[in-house]
């Protein structure tokens, strides 16, 4: 893992017990991308960059990757929140993160029954 966010992420996804590629290449239009977690058709990004600059290319990417029909998670540490919402995607902090997998586990869950 590259940061304390992305640590606290994989954990989160191991006690999950959640199957994930950690930066898995996608292939985007000429280029591959490297997003932080995908398992399923779920991607998620952390990112705790300050500042607005990076949302827009954020976005860009974002809306690419739904192209191939993947959902993507931002995530964020509770601070910087604010500077991500501009990109309107699923910004969520570890916390939300961690609501989100048990109502998707429990989901699956029920659907084996």
């Amino acid at each position: 893992m590259r940061n304390s966010l992305e640590k606290e992420v994989a954990d989160l996804l191991f006690s999950k017990n959640l199957d994930y590629s950690y930066e898995k290449c996608i292939k985007l239009n000429e280029k591959c991308v490297f997003p932080d977690f995908v398992f399923e058709n779920i991607i998620i990004e952390c990112t705790a960059w300050k500042g607005f600059e990076k949302a827009p290319k954020l976005k860009e990417k974002i809306l690419a990757l739904e192209q191939l029909g993947y959902t993507v998670l931002v995530i964020v540490p509770f601070t910087l929140k604010p500077f991500y919402l501009s990109i309107r995607a699923n910004i969520k902090t570890v916390s939300e993160l961690d609501l989100y997998l048990a109502a998707r586990v429990a989901q699956t869950a029920r659907a084996l029954l």
